[in-house]
C-alpha cells in the first residue's frame, strides 16, 4: 500500500515537479506538453513509453488530481500481443484541505477499461517486469521527502513520525481484461474479463472494504476484503481482517487479527488460512500462468495453516498436499520462535518435510535473522529416495546421458548437519549411496572461515567405500577462488578388475593374475593452470611405484615433468599370456 500511494503521488504531482512553477504551472501548463513531461519521466524510470490521448483535466481544489482519457504502456521489446496496458481513461485525485494538516484523503483512484497483455517469453522472461520508479532529480527528492513523510506509518516506522491514515473514497476499476500468453506453454491465451473491482476506505470508523468479481475462463470468480475496526488498527489496537478469492476450481482465504506496529517494533498478526488449486488444468490456467515457470508441472494443491507472529513470539504451522508430476507429495512446515526474533534475537526454529513415492526429505533446526545478508542457519536435514534417476526427472533435472557415472546413480539414503554464520561454515554428511547395484558408504564435511561465501578455501575430507570392492579418501582444502584443490588423496581396492567393470569402463585386457590390487597414496597441489602431484607412492599388484609429477599450462607451450621410481616389474604373467595366445 505504501509504495503504491507514493508511485500515485508522484503521477499526481509530477508536473509541479518538473516545472518547478506551483499551482499555476499545474493548471495552466499546455495539455500536450503535461502529457509529454509525464511520459518522459515514466520511460525514464521504467523504460516503457507511456502515451496519454486528448486532454488532461486537471483541478487543485477541492481535489488536486489529474483526469487522462485514453492511456496506453509500451510492452517488453519482444513482447508479441501490443501494449502491457491500454485503458479508456483514469483519474487520480487527492483532497486538498486534508494535505495542509498532514492528512491524505484520496478521493478517488479510477480506471476504465484497462486491457493488460502479459505475456512470457520462451525463456522465462516476464514483459510486465520493470525497473525500480526513482525521482532522482532536485525538485523529486524535495517532493519524494515529503511523501516519505506523508506515506502511512501506522506508529513509527524508520521516519519516526506519528501515525498518518491514508483514507480512500473510491477505487473502481470497471469492465477491464487481462490475457496471459506463455510462449513457453503453447496454446492459446489465458484469458480473464469483465474485470469489475470497487473499494473504499473512507473514514477510520469503517470498515475498509475492496470487493471485485470477474470472469476467468468462462468462469466467475470474485474477490473480497475486509478489514474491521480501521480506527482500532490506528489506535494500535487488533482489527479484524477477512480476504477471500474465489473462483471454479480455486480459492484462497485468510482470517485473523493484525495490529500496527507500536514503538517501532513490527506488525501482529494471528488467525488462519486455506488453498486450494483442482487439477483442472483448463479452468484453473488463469491462475497457473502467473505462477513461476518451474511450477508448470503442478497439478492440485491443498493447503492450511494457523499463525501467530508477535513480539513475544512466533508460532506458524502449515500443511497440505500438492500433485506433481504425477506424484501425489504431502508438506508439513512450522516454525517457532521467542520474543524478539523479528531483529534477530531470538532463534527461529524450523521443522519442515517433504515426501513422495520418490522423496523423503526434511530439515530440523535454527534459523536466526540478520541484519545484511542471509541468515544464520543450523540444523540437520535428510534425503532420501529408492529411485535417484526417477527423481532427478521429477525434480527438473536431466536424465543422465546413457553410460555416464551419474546413470549409474540408483538410489540414496543420507543425512547430515550444517552450521552457517558469516564467520563460519560446518558442514557434515553421511549415508548410503546406491550405484550399479553395489551399496556405497559415504562420509563428507567441510569447514570455513569467515570468507566462506566470497571464494575462499574450504576445509574438505570425503571417504567412499564398497565392501570387497575398494575404500577411498580426500582430505585438503578447497580454493574456490583458483578452482584449485590441495592435500592427500587413497585409494585401495583389491578387487580392481570388478572395480574397472563396477564404473562401466570394461573388462581389463590383462592376463590373470594381473591388475588384480592396486593402492595408492599422493599428496597434490593442484588448478587448472599449475599443479604438482607428489610423494606418490603406488603399489599395483606387487609392482611399486613412487615420485612426482607437476605441469604448468600458463605460458605459450604447456610444460609437464615427471619423475618415477619403482622396483623391478614382473613382466611373465603378460609372456606366458603372450606364447599361450601365440601357440593356440
Amino acid at each position: 500500500m505504501r509504495r503504491l500511494f507514493k508511485i500515485v503521488f508522484y503521477l499526481l504531482l509530477l508536473a509541479v515537479i518538473v516545472a518547478g512553477g506551483g499551482v499555476a504551472a499545474f493548471l495552466y501548463w499546455p495539455s500536450d506538453s503535461l502529457a509529454a513531461m509525464i511520459s518522459d519521466e515514466v520511460e525514464k524510470n521504467t523504460g516503457r513509453k507511456l502515451t496519454i490521448e486528448g486532454e488532461i483535466e486537471r483541478s487543485v481544489f477541492p481535489v488536486l488530481g489529474v483526469k487522462m482519457g485514453r492511456v496506453t504502456f509500451a510492452n517488453a521489446d519482444w513482447a508479441e500481443s501490443g501494449p502491457l496496458l491500454t485503458a479508456d481513461a483514469a483519474e487520480f485525485g487527492v483532497r486538498t484541505l486534508p494535505l495542509l494538516t498532514g492528512a491524505v484523503e484520496i478521493a478517488k483512484i479510477a480506471v476504465d477499461k484497462p486491457d493488460i497483455q502479459l505475456e512470457i517469453a520462451e525463456n522465462g522472461a516476464r514483459s510486465w517486469e520493470l525497473r525500480r520508479i526513482e525521482v532522482d532529480t532536485g525538485a523529486g527528492a524535495e517532493v519524494k521527502d515529503r511523501v516519505d513523510r506523508a506515506a502511512p506509518d501506522f506508529g513509527g516506522g524508520s521516519g519516526g513520525g506519528d501515525p498518518v491514515a491514508v483514507l480512500v473514497e473510491a477505487i473502481e476499476i470497471t469492465g477491464g481484461r487481462l490475457r496471459v500468453i506463455d510462449h513457453g506453454a503453447g496454446g492459446g491465451p489465458v484469458e480473464v474479463s469483465a474485470i469489475n473491482l470497487n473499494g473504499s476506505f473512507a473514514s477510520l470508523e469503517e470498515d475498509f472494504v475492496m470487493q471485485g468479481s470477474a470472469v476467468a475462463q468462462g468462469r466467475p470468480a470474485k474477490l473480497d476484503i475486509r478489514l474491521a475496526s480501521p480506527a482500532a488498527l490506528a489506535r494500535g489496537e487488533q482489527a479484524t481482517l477477512a480476504a477471500l478469492l474465489e473462483a471454479d476450481g480455486v480459492a484462497a482465504r485468510i482470517r485473523g487479527d493484525v495490529r500496527a506496529p507500536r514503538g517501532g517494533g513490527a506488525p501482529e498478526a494471528k488467525g488462519t488460512l486455506t488453498a486450494s488449486l483442482d487439477g483442472d488444468k483448463k479452468r484453473t490456467a488463469w491462475v497457473r500462468a502467473l505462477l513461476p515457470s518451474q511450477l508448470a508441472p503442478l497439478e492440485s494443491l491443498t493447503l492450511d495453516g494457523a499463525f501467530v507472529a508477535q513480539e513475544s513470539g512466533l508460532d506458524v504451522t502449515l500443511n497440505g498436499r500438492f500433485g506433481f508430476k504425477g506424484e501425489p507429495t504431502a508438506l508439513r512446515g512450522s516454525a517457532k520462535a521467542g520474543a524478539g526474533w523479528a531483529k534477530g534475537a531470538t532463534p527461529i526454529a524450523i521443522d519442515a518435510a517433504l515426501s513422495n513415492r520418490l522423496l523423503d526429505a526434511g530439515f530440523k533446526g535454527d534459523v536466526v535473522q540478520t541484519p545484511a545478508g542471509p541468515p544464520n542457519v543450523k540444523g540437520d536435514y535428510r534425503i532420501k529416495t529408492p529411485d535417484a534417476q526417477a527423481l532427478m526427472v521429477w525434480s527438473g533435472a536431466p536424465r543422465p546421458a546413457q553410460g555416464s557415472p551419474n546413470a549409474l546413480v540408483e538410489s540414496f539414503d543420507l543425512k547430515g548437519g550444517v552450521e552457517t554464520t558469516p564467520a563460519q561454515l560446518a558442514s557434515a554428511l553421511q549415508g548410503n549411496v546406491g550405484f550399479n547395484g553395489r551399496s556405497v558408504r559415504v562420509e563428507a564435511g567441510a569447514r570455513g572461515g569467515d570468507d566462506w561465501d566470497s571464494g575462499g578455501a574450504l576445509q574438505t575430507n570425503l571417504t567412499a567405500s564398497a565392501p570387497n570392492l575398494f575404500s577411498a579418501s580426500w582430505n585438503g582444502a578447497v580454493d574456490q577462488a583458483r578452482q584449485g584443490a590441495k592435500g592427500e588423496m587413497r585409494f585401495s581396492s583389491g578387487a580392481l578388475r570388478a572395480f574397472f567393470a563396477w564404473l562401466g569402463l570394461g573388462e581389463i585386457a590383462a592376463p590373470k593374475g594381473a591388475f588384480e590390487r592396486l593402492n595408492f597414496k599422493t599428496d597434490l597441489d593442484v588448478d587448472p593452470q599449475k599443479g604438482v602431484v607428489e610423494n606418490i607412492a603406488l603399489k599395483l599388484d606387487d609392482a611399486a611405484v613412487d615420485g612426482r609429477l607437476s605441469y604448468d599450462v600458463r605460458g605459450a607451450r604447456p610444460a609437464v615433468k615427471a619423475t618415477l621410481r619403482s622396483d623391478a616389474i614382473d613382466i611373465r604373467p603378460f609372456t606366458a599370456a603372450a606364447r599361450g595366445s601365440g601357440s593356440s
